[in-house]
């Protein structure tokens, strides 16, 4: 079936940004392709009331479906600012159900850049990547010549005109991957490649990294650089993409397996790539586990939890840690923020469990630091109506809340924050707004 992963994909989204619901002791449990996501879990946590929020956010764009100019709708992955605009993706479109990409003026003003239609693609749920030849590029999901998913390609011209054009379909055999989920990265140095990982497909079934050689133009070569084995520690099924040092080495998550089986941390060295001209050979990594989640079943007493299911891509740290959440774990069940030095050894990286009732639940969104606060967002929790938050997390673990999502503003938002030229942090969310199809806003954070 040409959109055999579809369903997959949705029920993950909606899962998450949810339909397991933010607190108090009524979770859910939606499993699909062995994949699951609970909401909720033993409740309360402690922590005192609510805080009040930063009074710093603005809702800047309805999305609605009867827009003329096809926009789109339900955008959940993070915006990118690149040549003078935002860029952006969304789950549907005017007429059409599989999404779109759109730019975004800096005063706020959307405009389409491309509608799909299920044969170039469909369901883009991560965002853009500025690549070293200088166009963007993105995947979807599903869609594609084979169903499996795409890989695309937005060039901006110095006139300011925008183009489209589909250069990879996956799924050819599935060996080479089926269903990438997270943002691509471009490589480090002279390495003139994205890396990405696909949650399914594979010589195991189990997802891929991948590379994807831009050759010029339109034309790329992809090749497949690891295939996860449920029979290794390194983890299956990649939610999230990869992020890259300036040495070539990658480091990413995966949403199971390791040991006990709630997802891993690991890094892959690219190895050598040449100063000048293209390798002879695809590069192949080596994956280091780095570490492997616990779960709940670390917890002591409710005094040490660690994390379940990392779904965001990891972020650097000025102190050269690597950071991120987990959508479940913890205390409640709801999700952690965890740091991790790239080597040696810790007990547990957790430094903070998310409380659904006081500051959100479920994070699975990427993180963003700003003069050594992180910043983020939660689809679920935060307030008796589980709209969703913004929070602040410090390196040592000091969490508050920064904005209430409480649907006219925007609802579960699931994607990360970009800084734009003018110094404020923008984001999307999937639901909410005047339309109930989704809004784009931007926040000044406090000192």
């Amino acid at each position: 079936m040409k959109y055999l992963y579809r369903l997959l994909c949705l029920a993950l989204i909606t899962c998450i940004l949810g339909a397991c619901g933010g607190g108090g002791s009524a979770g859910c449990s939606v499993a699909v392709g062995g994949l699951a996501c609970a909401g909720g879990g033993s409740g309360g946590g402690g922590g005192g009331g609510a805080p009040t929020p930063v009074p710093s956010f603005a809702k800047i764009y309805d999305m609605s479906g009867s827009n003329s100019n096809h926009v789109g709708i339900t955008p959940s992955s993070a915006l990118i600012y690149a040549k003078g605009n935002f860029y952006g993706t969304t789950e549907g479109s005017t007429g059409s159900s599989y999404g779109s990409v759109f730019s975004m003026s800096p005063n706020g003003t959307p405009s389409a850049v491309h509608t799909f239609s299920g044969a170039d693609g469909a369901l883009p749920f991560t965002g853009l990547t500025l690549a070293s030849d200088g166009n963007l590029y993105g995947v979807t999901s599903d869609g594609g010549a084979n169903g499996g998913g795409t890989v695309f390609q937005v060039t901006i011209s110095s006139s300011g005109a925008i183009s489209f054009t589909s250069v990879y379909d996956f799924g050819v055999t599935g060996t080479d991957g089926v269903s990438p989920m997270g943002t691509l990265v471009a490589g480090a140095g002279n390495d003139h490649a994205l890396y990405g990982t696909t949650l399914l497909g594979g010589t195991n079934g189990d997802g891929t990294v991948f590379r994807i050689q831009l050759l010029g133009g339109t034309s790329v070569q992809e090749s497949v650089i690891y295939n996860f084995d449920p029979a290794l520690q390194f983890g299956i099924k990649p939610l999230s993409g990869l992020i890259i040092d300036s040495h070539d080495v990658l480091y990413g998550t995966t949403s199971e397996g390791g040991i006990p089986g709630f997802g891993t941390i690991f890094s892959m060295d690219l190895g050598v790539i040449p100063a000048t001209g293209l390798p002879a050979t695809p590069v192949v990594g080596v994956p280091t586990l780095l570490y492997a989640f616990k779960g709940r079943t670390q917890c002591i007493s409710q005094a040490i939890c660690d994390g379940d299911t990392p779904s965001g891509s990891l972020t650097f740290g000025v102190d050269g840690k690597l950071y991120g959440t987990t959508t479940k774990g913890g205390k409640d069940n709801i999700g952690t923020f965890f740091a991790l030095p790239t080597t040696g050894t810790v007990t547990s990286p957790v430094l903070y469990s998310f409380q659904s009732a006081n500051d959100g639940a479920n994070p699975n969104g990427n993180l963003i630091q700003l003069n050594g606060v992180f910043y983020g967002t939660t689809p679920n929790g935060g307030d008796a109506n589980g709209d969703g938050t913004i929070f602040a997390v410090t390196t040592s673990g000091s969490e508050k809340l920064v904005h209430l999502f409480d649907m006219t503003n925007g609802a579960n938002p699931s994607s990360g924050l970009v800084v734009g030229g003018d110094g404020y942090l923008y984001g999307t969310t999937p639901n909410g707004g005047a339309n109930s199809q989704g809004t784009i806003y931007k926040f000044y954070p406090s000192p």
